[in-house]
């Protein structure tokens, strides 16, 4: 297993040997003596400090929404980097614009404060993704569409920094998890309704819920961005920062997923550098542990 400078865990085997690292810290893998020689000969690879002269790369196959920070132009309507004449963006002058790096929209709890993208249909199958920050560990809206009223009403949101949900009122998935403040995460929800109405959850590339659920049953109806719902007057609004917001209208895989998560929210990404060979002896002490640190952010 690997284990993060968060204390999350992934186990590796003979079906995951690729995980994605993206935070900076202190990561241990843990081995036993049959697993020794999985990983003899595996590429071992170290991310190098941050390159801003190369591009990000995302997935774009029916990315419908794409909302970056680092992309806007400081007034006006934070725009739809996909088509800027669709879903414009529309936000309130409570939102303010952090342009320092990473560059964020802070959210100031409002009320019904939300980023309007207009009418979006929802009864399809589609990904929603963003990179937020809290300011406090609160309940903090994310994502949101429809009405509050059962299976008609998005809401995917953080409550009391404790759980992370997917629902759709009184038709919800719940995830468990502690959220910190001032911490950057990426969540992404992915509806396969052509597929038992399955939804999953994904925090920081890690799919952490998985669950076959009623329909979605509203439609065509206002996109809010940052509160649930759509009109943001009966919902969460969030507290705190989001720098990324996209939808995809198609259920992404793991593989993209992790592509995702690793491109950040900066608009820059690292270079990776890597070397492939049997790994050194200390591997096979009592301990059975490697730390890896150092790992630069960004």
């Amino acid at each position: 297993t690997l284990t993060d400078p968060y204390g999350s865990t992934y186990a590796l085997g003979q079906t995951q040997d690729t995980i994605y690292i993206y935070q900076p810290g202190d990561y241990t893998l843990d081995i036993t003596n049959n697993d020794q020689k999985a990983i003899v000969g595996k590429t071992v690879g170290t991310i190098s400090s941050t390159q801003n002269t190369a591009p990000y790369t995302i997935t774009t196959d029916q990315l419908f929404f794409n909302y970056e920070a680092w992309n806007y132009s400081g007034s006006g309507n934070w725009l739809n980097q996909v088509n800027t004449a669709n879903n414009p963006g529309v936000f309130p002058s409570s939102i303010t614009y952090n342009s320092t790096s990473p560059k964020s929209f802070v959210f100031n709890q409002s009320s019904g404060e939300r980023i309007n993208i207009g009418n979006v249909n929802m009864q399809q199958d589609w990904t929603l993704e963003c990179w937020a920050k809290l300011a406090t560990v609160a309940t903090a809206g994310l994502f949101g569409h429809g009405v509050h009223s059962t299976q008609q009403g998005l809401h995917c949101v953080i409550n009391s920094g404790t759980t992370l949900r997917f629902g759709f009122h009184s038709n919800d998935l719940d995830v468990n998890y502690s959220f910190q403040a001032d911490t950057w995460y990426h969540l992404v929800f992915v509806y396969d309704r052509s597929n038992s109405h399955n939804k999953k959850i994904y925090i920081n590339g890690e799919k952490k819920a998985d669950a076959n659920q009623s329909s979605y049953n509203r439609g065509t109806d206002e996109f809010s961005i940052g509160n649930t719902y759509s009109n943001g007057t009966n919902g969460n609004q969030m507290q705190g920062e989001i720098a990324v917001a996209r939808m995809y209208t198609k259920c992404l895989t793991a593989e993209e997923i992790g592509v995702n998560y690793a491109a950040g929210y900066l608009g820059s990404t690292s270079t990776q550098t890597s070397t492939t060979g049997t790994l050194p002896s200390q591997v096979y002490d009592n301990t059975k542990t490697i730390t890896v640190s150092n790992i630069p952010s960004g």
